[in-house]
């Protein structure tokens, strides 16, 4: 009876891990707000999303500067002269002048950085001595509200950013600093220069995974504007399944990315006829998440700009306290019970060949089969249709390690 009760107590954890639900987060009318989100936890924090024009990065040796160009901020870098020429800037034939924007895939890749070579940090250079970047370069900003301002970011010193801004005719000229110590355990600090302060908008950044907000995004090389859609903090990868019924989807033929927007606008289309949204058919997220569990997401509606609704569903299929006494090797299953497909869910630490065996609880074996393992997450997915009613075992071997799993056919 103990034996029994200890089978079926393993069944029940297993099904619990993988129970698919159904949320929603909202970002409000007119995508009002950024909401920052745990697969686990679900929301965790929401700030004002237009409330900031320019973003520093204030983690480790980071010196890159973001624009909030979800809500239409521009940046020129001014290429008519260096720092000497702050009181001469003249903006003659600046619609000819090159826009730069934020990276639409690294979040250590901001607007204010796109021309960075190597102790070029793109707004000034990087000394070894020092420590310091040091300006070389003024820009020209484009505010929401369509007002220039000039900016130049005089210097990153132990950690303060120190910057001025002013009027292109150089009246109302405001002298500021953001200082990385005042945003422990953040990514970066905000700033708005329409109000002149400093806007301390992100939560703790290991506590999120997904960030539901309006951001730019270049949709072709000549072309850039403000979308609405979801980016990944750093340390989350996502692999993208198109094409293929979210109950079917694997991770065996596309490759997992780390790529801000992976996950992006573009699962979303907008019928023109009733200018209503829908989600995208046959499209998968599988989602690595910052602690390192896998989640399967399928975006099922959209609200628009009349709610801001994300609608969504989701699923933990991989869990790092699953076997967590074996790191070489962990392995889930789903869904579990089923009829027709198990999904077998592994990450190993190496690129090792996997031996799969089913075995029923007589001990016959009814499958085995040898695949090509990567390093890192695999999905493995196995057709149980013409299989008993019944528990049975499976076992995933490599090189190093085997781990025993128990599955149900319904």
């Amino acid at each position: 009876m103990k034996k029994i009760t200890l089978i079926f107590a393993g069944i029940f954890s297993v099904l619990g891990l993988n129970a698919q639900t159904t949320d929603t987060v909202s970002t409000g009318a007119g995508y009002a707000n950024s909401v920052y989100y745990n697969l686990d936890n679900n929301e965790v924090h929401s700030a004002e999303a237009g409330n900031w024009d320019i973003a520093f990065t204030v983690s480790g040796m980071g010196s890159t500067i973001r624009t909030n160009g979800g809500f239409g901020v521009e940046l020129y870098n001014y290429p008519n002269g260096d720092t000497s020429h702050w009181s001469s800037i003249d903006t003659s034939g600046i619609s000819s002048w090159k826009k730069y924007y934020n990276s639409d895939s690294l979040w250590s890749k901001g607007a204010f950085s796109q021309t960075a070579d190597g102790m070029d940090m793109g707004w000034g250079n990087y000394s070894m001595i020092t420590h310091y970047v040091t300006a070389d370069s003024l820009f020209v900003i484009k505010l929401p509200d369509g007002e220039y301002k000039k900016f130049w970011i005089d210097r990153l010193a132990s950690g303060v950013y120190y910057f001025k801004y002013a009027d292109l005719d150089g009246t109302n000229e405001v002298l500021d600093t953001v200082a990385k110590a005042d945003y422990v355990n953040k990514s970066f600090g905000y700033y708005s220069i329409q109000n002149g302060t400093e806007v301390d908008r992100e939560p703790d950044k290991d506590s999120w995974d997904m960030v539901f907000t309006k951001y730019g995004q270049s949709i072709t090389p000549s072309y850039y504007m403000g979308v609405s859609g979801v980016l990944t903090n750093e340390g989350v990868s996502v692999n993208k399944v198109e094409g293929v019924h979210s109950l079917d989807a694997d991770t065996l033929t596309t490759p997992f990315s780390s790529s801000m927007t992976s996950i992006g606008y573009d699962w979303k289309k907008l019928d023109y006829s009733t200018y209503q949204y829908s989600a995208v058919d046959s499209l998968t997220y599988f989602v690595k998440s910052k602690v390192g569990d896998l989640w399967k997401v399928v975006f099922t509606g959209f609200g628009g700009s009349s709610s801001g609704n994300y609608i969504f569903t989701k699923e933990k299929i991989f869990s790092v306290d699953v076997n967590e006494n074996n790191e070489d090797l962990k392995v889930a299953t789903y869904p579990n019970p089923t009829s027709d497909f198990l999904n077998i869910v592994l990450h190993q630490n190496s690129t090792e060949n996997l031996e799969v065996t089913v075995l029923n609880l007589s001990g016959a074996i009814v499958y085995s089969k040898n695949f090509t393992g990567f390093s890192g997450v695999n999905n493995i997915q196995l057709n149980v249709s013409e299989f008993s009613q019944g528990l049975y075992i499976i076992n995933v071997k490599n090189q190093g390690v085997s781990v025993q799993r128990k599955f149900v056919v319904k």
